[in-house]
């Protein structure tokens, strides 16, 4: 199979064009291989062939790509609106070039493999999907996933968050359905079985044939998890702890020879039982069970259709819920509410609604400070000091500050940044620079462990360390705003 690497973004700053003729196979096998090997001249005639294609965050509802909705927090689905390119194959055959959007994860489309990482690595991306879950994963390298040629990383991410929900779920007990048994003994239980009694009992002998209802696991949910698990245990063994490994030891007890497919699957997540709450968490589990079964790995290379289809993470949304998330935890005297709609102009000819990321209110003032949060590139460079700024999200965050008048303390933007932090760089400004204000304006952001030029230089011990640099100075901006 055809595997094209990317990151997210990709293309959008500075454009790699992929040329037919001399082809640069260095620069070719930076981001294609061939059944995981380097490509060669005859491979990329095959590449040749593909045709021009655009997907858009609008047609991914219409498409077979699953785009990861399970964080009940992310608000905010996909707008059927939203012309924001996903990923664009332009092949004119001369050259290939290949653009992405803020999506990340695994596309299967004309019989190739596209699996977009982020561009500010993998351990920040770890880090946001920890948040995200409400799960804590370890260093990815030491919970047993191996880097290599052929290895997805969202498979082993997947996987991992699977083992850990199912064990959260697990906790409370079991899903569980009525079903109906018969059975024949000397003492009668539940009611008679007319149809066998009348088979087996008459002459009477001293036995009686009844029915009875009893609550059971659910065999649909059983057998799903358990293939599920299999498959977990099978590519990725040190996942499995010893919680798992009882568990999976109850699954074997119920689980049946029924082959789990697609249907089987469907029926398990929309089986009455999970209606209630105390079960609600087996959702979770079942739907990283389903893309574990379908694997993201595979791919029918035998159908003709080559229909489009995958798995996305919109990684600008988990972005967000990220920083949500970890001011939650680090700020204990500020309400912090996320994606807050504010209605402006209200019964007015001029109404909008503005959405700004991050509102921290003080819990005894109710002072405010606002923040956007900004998937985007910020280099911590004096070389590019202001440039990374985008002159719309300035723009933007000044009227989200606006609308709260007297209230508002502090405000600015959160990027993930690249190389190293300093207070000249990330300074405090009083709002537009006017020292009579009592306002405040600041840019700060997230050491994502890459240097200016790109390269990943930390481990994921690292990226904790720059977060609680990071809420350190953030705590003192807001401190020195609130007064």
């Amino acid at each position: 199979m055809i595997k094209i690497k990317l990151t997210d973004n990709f293309n959008f700053y500075n454009e790699v064009k992929l040329t037919y003729a001399n082809p640069d196979l260095d620069l070719w096998n930076r981001f294609v291989s061939y059944n995981n090997k380097k490509v060669t001249k005859s491979i990329i005639e095959k590449i040749r062939k593909i045709k021009d294609d655009t997907i858009k965050a609008k047609d991914i509802e219409k498409s077979n790509i699953r785009v990861e909705t399970i964080w009940g927090a992310n608000k905010g689905n996909t707008s059927k609106d939203d012309d924001n390119i996903v990923l664009q194959i332009i092949n004119n055959n001369d050259e290939l070039i290949i653009k992405t959007g803020n999506f990340v994860g695994v596309i299967f489309t004309q019989g190739i493999s596209v699996e977009i990482d982020s561009r500010f690595g993998k351990y920040f991306l770890q880090r946001m999907l920890n948040f995200a879950n409400d799960i804590f994963l370890g260093d990815i390298e030491q919970s047993g996933y191996k880097k290599s040629s052929n290895t997805n990383p969202f498979k082993f991410i997947i996987s991992y968050l699977f083992i850990q929900s199912l064990e959260k779920a697990w906790v409370k007990g079991f899903p569980k359905s009525y079903t109906t048994q018969s059975d024949r003994s000397l003492k009668l239980k539940g009611s008679v079985d007319i149809n066998e009694l009348i088979k087996k009992d008459i002459p009477y002998s001293g036995k009686i044939s009844y029915k009875y209802r009893n609550q059971q696991n659910v065999n649909e949910i059983v057998n799903v998890l358990y293939k599920a698990v299999s498959k977990v245990k099978s590519s990725y063994p040190n996942v499995i702890n010893s919680n798992i490994h009882n568990i999976t030891q109850d699954l074997a007890i119920d689980r049946t020879l029924t082959f789990v497919n697609r249907a089987l699957i469907q029926k398990a997540q929309k089986h009455k039982s999970l209606q209630n709450s105390l079960y609600s968490d087996y959702k979770i589990a079942l739907n990283y069970a389903e893309l574990i079964i379908e694997d993201l790995n595979e791919i029918d290379e035998t159908d003709t259709d080559f229909k489009t289809t995958g798995f996305l993470i919109d990684i600008s949304k988990l972005y967000e819920l990220y920083l949500e998330k970890l001011l939650k935890n680090n700020l204990q005297e500020f309400n912090v509410s996320g994606q807050t709609k504010i209605v402006s102009y209200h019964q007015s000819a001029y109404i909008r609604n503005l959405i700004p990321d991050l509102v921290l209110t003080n819990k005894e003032t109710g002072d405010v400070a606002v923040f956007d949060s900004k998937y985007k590139t910020l280099r911590l460079n004096k070389e590019y000091y202001g440039k990374d700024i985008d002159r719309a999200d300035f723009f933007q965050i000044h009227t989200y500050m606006g609308y709260y008048g007297n209230n508002i303390k502090i405000g600015g933007l959160i990027y993930p940044t690249i190389g190293a932090e300093s207070d000249d760089l990330l300074p405090v400004e009083k709002l537009f620079g006017n020292n009579n204000s009592n306002n405040c304006f600041t840019i700060d952001g997230i050491n994502t462990g890459l240097n200016n030029d790109g390269d990943l230089f930390m481990s994921y011990s690292s990226i904790l360390e720059n977060e609680r640099s990071f809420i350190n100075r953030f705590k003192n901006k807001l401190e020195k705003a609130f007064g």
